[in-house]
């Protein structure tokens, strides 16, 4: 009888080592998982802050002298406007429908957009 028992005591060590195996390493996919989700609405937040920010610039261009727009940025933005005529926020890029804009570099924070004189004008506040 009691070689049964500790046989029974032995299975039961196995299955309980094999369900934690198991269970860790479905909490590695899960932890590995939500980075991935983590970094990927990080990723649409730049793209979203990205294309809203060209809006604005359009915005301002067609309005003209008629309009200030003043906003707040969630990130850095550097514009390079003279010749690629592009927006970067790290490590997106997009392309923003502008035709005269100036190089550059916006901190996160507040920010005004005004056009004068068919040139858009971008500065921190």
């Amino acid at each position: 009888m009691s070689n049964l028992k500790s046989q029974v005591s032995i299975e039961f060590m196995v299955a309980f080592g094999a369900l934690m195996i198991s269970f860790i390493i479905i909490l590695g996919f899960v932890v590995n998982k939500r980075l991935d989700l983590e970094e990927t609405k990080e990723e649409i937040k730049k793209i979203n802050s990205c294309y809203t920010l060209s809006a604005l610039i359009t915005s301002a261009q067609i309005n003209q002298d008629t309009i200030f727009i003043d906003t707040k940025l969630d990130f850095n933005v550097t514009i390079n406007g003279t010749t690629q005529k592009e927006m970067l926020i790290d490590p997106i890029r997009c392309l923003p429908t502008i035709q005269s804009i100036n190089n550059v570099q916006l901190k996160k924070g507040d920010i005004r957009i005004q056009a004068s004189d068919n040139e858009v004008i971008i500065t921190n506040v």
